[in-house]
């Protein structure tokens, strides 16, 4: 054992309390912690603000505006979906309308189509009726024309008749001038010859008569001809019109035939068209629905963001960041 050690144990028995130096010692180091922990809170706060609080109430300010915007843009949204389903039912209403009335066009084509074709079959009788007329007009000018050649026949044959008639005169003259110079042995051949002559005179009066006769039933067969011709030119005519009115009432027919195809298509694409919209008035339907969902969640969330501004003292300053955004609330429609 070196000078200067110690050996053994130390039995402290009177307080430290009591002594001043330590209770100076003690109390300094209770201020000293008490200003460290102070600085700690301090720190902690300032760490807080600037880096917590401040991006926090930063976010809660945007969260705020963001879901204000949202819960407008999803106002108007099922206001315009609410009106666009109302059009759109509107429009479905005007489009069942057009198609009755398109309908009623159908029928009213068919019908005119029918009796454009009934038409055109009389027009086709009529013309066949004109054209077989004219055909018998033709044959009986034919046959009026042949009876004038035949009367001209007969009136030469008649004419022949006069001149024989002339000259059997002439020769029962000269035999009763002969007659009677042979005196009473030619009386008898007077007598025959004044017979002759007598049946010569009617013979030649008969002719006349005939031919006078035949003049005139010429002079009428002729009259016959010329209004037979005509009444055969007026057929041809009327042929000619029938014909003319048959090509017009085909190209209307033809016409009432592509309006009716015009008006099938219509249908057809009406059809499409009141689809569409039942499909879009529903869809608007939907969105309205899911838009007026959706408010009532941005609702939710607004309550919840305003508990989070509460608890973090950021009241202030979302309601400045929502200020400055441009909200509008407009009303739900039904």
């Amino acid at each position: 054992m070196k000078k200067g050690d110690l050996k053994g144990a130390f039995v402290l028995s009177a307080p430290l309390t009591g002594d001043p130096v330590v209770h100076q010692s003690m109390t300094r180091m209770t201020f000293a912690g008490i200003g460290v922990l102070v600085l700690v809170l301090i720190g902690f706060a300032g760490f807080s603000r600037y880096y917590i609080d401040k991006p926090l109430t930063k976010a809660i300010g945007t969260i705020h505006a963001a879901v204000d915007e949202t819960s407008s843009a999803s106002a108007e949204i099922a206001n315009s979906s609410s009106h666009l389903a109302d059009g759109a039912a509107q429009q479905a209403a005007a489009l069942e309308q057009t198609s009755a009335s398109l309908e009623q066009m159908s029928g009213t084509s068919d019908k005119n189509a029918r009796s454009l074709h009934h038409v055109a079959a009389l027009t086709n009788d009529a013309r066949a009726a004109a054209e077989t007329g004219a055909e018998d007009i033709h044959l009986m000018s034919q046959a009026m024309d042949e009876i004038q050649t035949a009367s001209d026949n007969i009136a030469k044959i008649v004419h022949s008749i006069d001149e024989i008639a002339f000259q059997t005169n002439i020769l029962a003259l000269n035999a009763a001038v002969e007659a009677a110079r042979a005196g009473e042995a030619g009386a008898g051949f007077a007598v025959v010859a004044d017979e002759v002559r007598n049946l010569a005179k009617r013979s030649a009066d008969a002719a006349r008569e005939t031919a006078a006769l035949i003049e005139s039933s010429t002079a009428r067969s002729q009259r016959g001809v010329s209004i037979s011709n005509r009444v055969a030119e007026s057929l041809q005519q009327i042929a000619r019109k029938v014909s003319t009115v048959d090509d017009l009432l085909k190209e209307v027919t033809g016409a009432s035939q592509k309006q009716k195809q015009g008006v099938q298509q219509i249908n057809l694409a009406m059809g499409d068209i009141d689809r569409i919209t039942q499909s879009n008035a529903a869809a608007a339907e939907e969105t309205a629905s899911a838009a007026t969902e959706m408010h009532a969640q941005m609702d939710a969330l607004m309550e919840s963001v305003a508990l989070l501004e509460r608890l973090t003292g950021a009241r202030q300053v979302a309601e400045k960041a929502s200020a400055t955004a441009p909200v509008h609330q407009p009303s739900l429609a039904g």
